[in-house]
């Protein structure tokens, strides 16, 4: 069964497509071969700043480039405490929901903070409260790990996942992310495979990042193993530019290789 591609704003926006409309790079992104994409709802809400209802906005765009929405990445969760910033941060985060909602999108993507400074209790209260609000909007919530924050190690979503015991909560599964922090993502899926919301494949060297399918990612295993386990869901390409004159070519290029590790 072929993979179902999409493409993560996440390093185009800030490499490639900061001069460009959200059409713009919209467009960008399905003349590479992708058929969908996730995006952050900062990119949104900037893009129809003067509109009341940007979700529904979205919707009508993505309908005209035929590109299916994936996900939306919310703002990072800042609450380190339990003094007044979590609830305020919290609300932040639900807050956005029902606009989000208007997208049509079925689930959005929550980012933990420096691991350092966030207790695991503070993040937890934060998810189930996200997770609640999501519910009735038939959304689900993904939990994405990255190299530093409070989701890092395969430790801390053992922990979490049993804590939240929410049936809407599920993970995001950042390949590259986990690769550069030393984890092996073909361990998060054997043991989180049924609860696998999304897949991210992005390559890297140690910590550095590096185009698909030029780095120590083992993708092709997380791709089979991710649908052996049943996920059916998309995987999300974290396209890299690294210089390249023609980065229409370079992410129609990492999309092709994806392609061909099925």
């Amino acid at each position: 069964m072929t993979p179902k591609l999409a493409c993560s704003t996440r390093g185009l926006m800030a490499q490639v497509l900061r001069s460009f409309p959200l059409a713009g790079g919209l467009e960008f992104i399905r003349q590479a071969g992708a058929a969908g994409v996730e995006l952050y709802w900062s990119q949104v809400e900037r893009a129809f700043a003067d509109q009341a209802n940007p979700g529904r906005c979205l919707r009508d765009l993505l309908a005209d480039k035929s590109l299916a929405l994936t996900g939306i990445n919310l703002p990072q969760f800042v609450g380190v405490d339990d003094g007044e910033d979590q609830p305020a941060a919290t609300k932040a985060l639900c807050d956005h929901l029902a606009c989000i909602a208007e997208t049509g999108c079925a689930s959005c993507n929550l980012f933990a903070y420096d691991r350092g400074e966030q207790g695991r209790e503070v993040l937890v209260r934060a998810v189930a409260a996200v997770a609640e609000a999501a519910r009735p909007l038939g959304m689900s919530v993904n939990w994405a790990n990255w190299r530093g924050t409070r989701i890092e190690q395969i430790e801390d979503l053992r922990y979490l996942v049993e804590a939240a015991r929410a049936g809407n909560v599920r993970v995001l599964l950042d390949a590259a992310q986990f690769h550069a922090s030393a984890v092996n993502p073909l361990d998060v899926v054997a043991e989180f495979g049924d609860l696998v919301g999304c897949v991210h494949l992005g390559d890297c060297i140690g910590h550095r990042p590096v185009p698909v399918g030029q780095g120590e990612v083992n993708l092709g295993g997380v791709l089979r193993q991710a649908r052996h386990a049943g996920y059916d869901g998309w995987f999300v390409i974290d396209f890299e530019v690294s210089g390249r004159e023609d980065p229409l070519e370079g992410l129609a290029e990492a999309l092709s290789h994806v392609q061909s590790l099925a």
